[in-house]
């Protein structure tokens, strides 16, 4: 396996396996270099908000998920970032729910205003 990737597809690739060793700021560094390759590959953008969100950078998430909604409305992960204070605990499927409320504290403790419903 080359060292140094040249493709998106590659560098996509290598930052997920960062991702599943634990290391979130390499993979939103390799996944950021993916974007920069192909601004339109998907699924590097989901693979982003995760690993943003593994470091506990919910604005660089969202903001990315919002550029994902624009360039595919029917983004699930998306969408949930986008709306994440919007939704009552109860619709969030399984492991969601932690990320949920780890979010809400993040942003009440920033001072955002969140639904609770």
């Amino acid at each position: 396996m080359p060292t140094h990737p040249s493709t998106a597809e590659e560098l996509y690739h290598q930052a997920l396996d960062r991702l599943a060793e634990g290391d979130a700021a390499a993979a939103a560094d390799g996944l950021r270099r993916c974007l920069e390759a192909d601004p339109g590959m998907l699924d590097a953008m989901h693979g982003l908000i995760r690993a943003l969100q593994e470091q506990a950078d919910f604005d660089g998430a969202i903001a990315v998920a919002r550029r994902l909604l624009e360039l595919d409305q029917h983004a699930v992960r998306a969408r949930r970032m986008n709306k994440c204070d919007e939704r009552p605990f109860g619709a969030w499927p399984g492991p969601l729910v932690d990320q949920a409320r780890a979010l809400r504290l993040e942003l009440r403790e920033r001072g955002r205003d969140v639904v609770d419903a």
